[in-house]
């Protein structure tokens, strides 16, 4: 196998890395938002009765809007909690795939 071949499939992996990186910053905010989405609605569905029900015994919209709202607070707390353990756990491993250029002394 001649030398050119050997280098060529030695930095293919580098060729994708241009063109996934305009991507890398998106994907971290869209799976949290589409998954508290998500979650949210899957709670508003549920409770839709009760929504109505407390509508009709008098309660404002902004206080169960709060209520809603404060519960997505608290899911959203306990996944930025989890994310950060998850990743000081995995911190090492994730390391090892960056692509550092050390100073030239």
């Amino acid at each position: 196998m001649p030398l050119e071949e050997h280098l060529d499939a030695a930095f293919a992996e580098n060729v994708f890395a241009p063109v996934l990186l305009p991507f890398s910053p998106l994907l971290p905010l869209r799976l949290p938002a589409v998954g508290l989405y998500g979650t949210l609605s899957y709670s508003v569905n549920i409770r839709r009765r009760e929504v109505g029900l407390r509508l009709a015994l008098g309660a404002l919209p902004r206080q169960i809007l709060k209520q809603f709202l404060l519960e997505g607070l608290g899911v959203s707390f306990v996944g930025c909690i989890a994310g950060w353990g998850l990743a000081a756990m995995s911190g090492r491993l994730l390391s090892g795939m960056l692509l550092v250029s050390l100073p030239r002394t």
